[in-house]
């Protein structure tokens, strides 16, 4: 128990009439702390007589209990710690109160009973996405494919396009499947070189194409393409097809096709199955097979399937271990493919990916077209965080760095020093430039938290809160009506006066007054990432007009404390970075693992933290905790 927690506890108890000298035991933090808390602060609306539609938090007594409704107390924890618990209408709490609150909480859904099993999770049978796929087409093949004009867009669920709960498998998908394998294995054997190579073992069997130089090219075809050894019985029926097609008239090349394209309509190539190793099985938890831990990791850092040594480490054990996960987690990190953590990882979470998709007015910033301001603010983004993964930086360099990526457009556009060289390069910043440091310097950001006409502080505050803080504010009351387009109005207001208009209603102030701060710390930004001191005239100004008013950018949070600018924002980002970090660590487990993290995960949450807080918050110490962790190499038995 913190030494926050002890104290409350101890404080309470002394209210309550109870000797100083008698502290609670320590070993139960929710009867302890939590449970006393609670009864002053929140039974009485979510006690007993809690009215429809709030939640009830009066069950359980002790630790062990809470642990049974862990979904309730995770978000109950996240409401406190966001300050929406108890609301605005109750008297809040103290600030030592709700630290130990949530101390306490989050001590109890992370501790275990001797008895208690440490369940690593169920993870839906997951597909490869288009991008998954178009690589998985690539490392197989060697062809360039691209699914995105054929199939339909991924679901997206916690800013990740391949959890298999959120995937929907139409019977029109599976016919899309069957058109895409004609075409690519069409291009395969239209093409001399690759036709060659693939046929290899024809050529070396005389130039016939026969049944053993079908099984010579299908079976490590085969193997490569369902990530693991396959067994003859399941290379028979391919090759009696391939016989069968022969008989009845079709060329040899043509026989073949017809086999390869089994291969790439199999399940076990357009899924990811994983049943665990049953031979292993204890207390109805499974290790995954080396060949499944191989899959994880190769999908997870490259986003196709492994290589020969990932899968030569599978088949010898190495991956069994924790210490054999780490090391080829490293090898994967060092290898250039990695890049593409940036393209399908970071362009998820941060929502760069967007800026292809941006909606800008010509008239008003016609230098976005004009400058090519799309394509390079995309491509700094990725590079941005691709320099990060491949140098294996501290990932506190997204929230504020002393450095960027540009190239000399883009270097003059944000007012900063040409880089030597052509293309993008590292760009060292100043003090006086710092401002261009981290995510919230970079264009893609700024322009996908935009809205085509003016800037958007609610879009920027919820970016904020809900990708960089895991506090994502509830979606907006129906009936409130929207700002205007645009911030050029004839009745003078700015931006910012017409929000805390917007505030009054009682219905939009509690999430705006968390939102709408951090948002304008950034309204020196215009609406493409573009540096402005003050605001822009309104339509049909005369030239005699009075001077524009200049950019506010200060702003107080509920808590009192003040944001100026954004160089404040930077600063007050780096005050949160123990819950940036976590949100940044639950956010590549969920990459990573194929889930989410839910309450029984929280407890490796932290120790992957801390661990890597300890080593200077380096990329790769955030990766090798994740694919050493019980969630990654567990999973809970079928039943």
């Amino acid at each position: 128990m913190n030494a926050i927690a002890a104290g409350v506890a101890l404080g309470l108890a002394q209210a309550a009439g109870a000797p100083a000298a008698a502290p609670p035991p320590p070993g139960d933090p929710f009867a302890a702390i939590a449970r006393p808390l609670l009864e002053r602060h929140c039974l009485e609306c979510h006690g007993a007589a809690a009215r429809s539609g709030l939640a009830r938090l009066d069950g359980p007594a002790g630790a062990r209990a809470a642990r049974q409704e862990g979904e309730l107390w995770q978000e109950a924890i996240a409401r406190i710690e966001a300050v929406r618990m108890p609301p605005k209408t109750r008297p809040p709490l103290a600030i030592a109160e709700r630290e130990a609150l949530a101390a306490a909480l989050k001590e109890t859904l992370t501790a275990r009973e001797p008895d208690e099993v440490d369940d690593p999770g169920v993870v839906t049978l997951r597909r490869l996405g288009r991008f998954e796929y178009d690589r998985s087409i690539r490392a197989l093949l060697g062809i360039d494919w691209s699914s995105g004009d054929l199939f339909p867009a991924d679901p997206i669920a916690h800013g990740i396009d391949d959890l298999g709960d959120v995937q929907a498998l139409p019977s029109m998908l599976f016919e899309k499947y069957d058109e895409a394998s004609r075409a690519i294995v069409a291009r395969l054997l239209a093409d001399d070189a690759k036709r060659e190579r693939l046929l290899a073992p024809a050529l070396a069997n005389g130039g016939r194409l026969d049944a053993a130089a079908a099984h010579a090219i299908l079976a490590p075809l085969a193997e490569r393409a369902f990530r693991r050894p396959v067994a003859p019985e399941e290379l028979a029926p391919r090759l009696e097809l391939f016989r069968a097609r022969q008989a009845a008239g079709a060329p040899a090349v043509d026989a073949l096709a017809t086999a390869l394209r089994t291969l790439l309509m199999a399940p076990d190539f357009l899924f990811r199955p994983e049943s665990g190793d049953p031979a292993r099985e204890s207390e109805g938890v499974r290790p995954l097979t080396g060949f499944e831990l191989a899959t994880r990791l190769s999908y997870f850092l490259w986003s196709e399937p492994p290589d020969d040594a990932l899968l030569a480490a599978a088949q010898s054990g190495e991956l069994d271990q924790a210490d054999g996960l780490r090391r080829q987690a490293r090898r994967l990190l060092a290898d250039p493919r990695a890049h593409t953590l940036s393209e399908h990882f970071a362009a998820q979470w941060l929502g760069f990916g967007g800026i292809a998709d941006v909606a800008v007015d010509i008239r008003r910033f016609g230098r976005f077209f004009g400058l090519g301001l799309r394509e390079r603010f995309h491509a700094q983004a990725l590079e941005f965080v691709a320099t990060l993964v491949r140098e294996d930086r501290d990932v506190r360099d997204l929230i504020d760095s002393d450095w960027t990526m540009a190239d000399a457009t883009l270097a003059a556009y944000y007012g900063l020093p040409a880089p030597a060289g052509g293309g993008l390069q590292r760009v060292p910043l100043t003090a006086e430039q710092r401002h261009r440091g981290g995510l919230l310097g970079l264009g893609a950001i700024l322009a996908t938290t935009s809205f085509p006409l003016r800037t958007s502080p609610v879009l920027r505050g919820k970016w904020i809160l809900g990708t960089l803080l895991d506090r994502e504010p509830p979606p907006p009351p129906a009936a409130v009506p929207a700002l205007p387009k645009d911030d050029r109005q004839s009745d003078a207001l700015t931006l910012r006066q017409r929000l805390e208009r917007h505030r009054a209603d009682p219905g939009c102030a509690g999430c705006h007054a968390t939102m709408d701060p951090l948002g304008f710390a950034l309204e020196n930004y215009d609406a493409i990432g573009g540096w402005r001191a003050t605001h822009e005239p309104a339509p049909e100004s005369p030239a005699s007009a009075a001077p524009l008013p200049p950019i506010d950018a200060r702003a107080t949070l509920p808590d009192g404390s003040v944001i100026d600018g954004p160089l404040g924002l930077r600063d007050w980002l780096r005050g949160e970075e123990q819950a940036f970090l976590r949100a940044f660590t639950r956010r590549l487990f969920t990459f990573a693992v194929g889930r989410p993290p839910g309450w029984l995960d929280e407890g490796t949450i932290g120790a992957i933290v801390a661990d890597a807080r300890a080593d200077g918050a380096r990329f790769g110490r955030f990766v090798e905790g994740i694919v050493s962790s019980r969630p990654f190499r567990y999973l809970r038995a079928p039943r």
